[in-house]
């Protein structure tokens, strides 16, 4: 585990970087390093992680984590030179902007997907739970956006989905009717 004033410069090397996904990443894999010593892992959740999943063919702005240990995360992002304006958090001079949803992860910790940023290791969203969340938001808040995206991403993955999870979730959740819907658009993407 590197120390904060190594962590500082290696943000100073990531934050010039031209791609965005790829500085964005190496921002929360500098952010997961420095929670490490308070046993705290943020997963990255959201449009991020949708983006993430998609390879792009989704963008967001911002990095949305789910993290316990609200003082520690707040503590180590001031470490590090970010800026809290109202919840959401900046790095100077940039378009770096992180927000934390409040805990806790709506998904499985056993089904994060790592990723390997440099020599750190940092979490998104698994896809089904990430599936689950866009059918949520289709349903309960009428985000029709949200259904495309659920769709793109079940076709895009669909030979990995562990249906038996999200059939178990879509109950509990109450979204098997938009679920369903999902699941016959993503098998006529397939077919195409």
């Amino acid at each position: 585990m590197e120390g904060l004033r190594e962590l500082k410069e290696k943000l100073k090397n990531i934050i010039p970087l031209p791609d965005n996904v790829q500085r964005r990443i190496g921002v929360v894999a500098v952010l997961t390093e420095a929670l490490k010593k308070y046993k705290i892992t943020p997963v990255i959740v959201g449009g991020f992680a949708v983006e993430l999943w998609t390879m792009g063919k989704y963008a967001t702005l911002d990095i949305d984590l789910i993290a316990d240990g609200i003082t520690e995360y707040a503590s180590v992002l001031r470490d590090l030179g970010f800026s809290n304006n109202g919840g959401v958090w900046t790095y100077p001079d940039t378009d770096i902007i992180i927000e934390f949803p409040k805990p806790p992860l709506d998904g499985d910790y056993a089904r994060l997907q790592p990723l390997v940023f440099q020599d750190y290791q940092l979490y998104v969203l698994g896809i089904e739970d990430i599936i689950l969340d866009r059918v949520s938001a289709a349903k309960f808040w009428g985000d029709l956006a949200s259904k495309e995206w659920a769709i793109y991403l079940l076709a895009a993955h669909y030979q990995k989905i562990d249906w038996i999870y999200c059939e178990k979730l879509v109950q509990e959740k109450l979204i098997s009717d938009v679920f369903q819907e999902v699941k016959d658009e993503a098998e006529k993407l397939i077919q195409e």
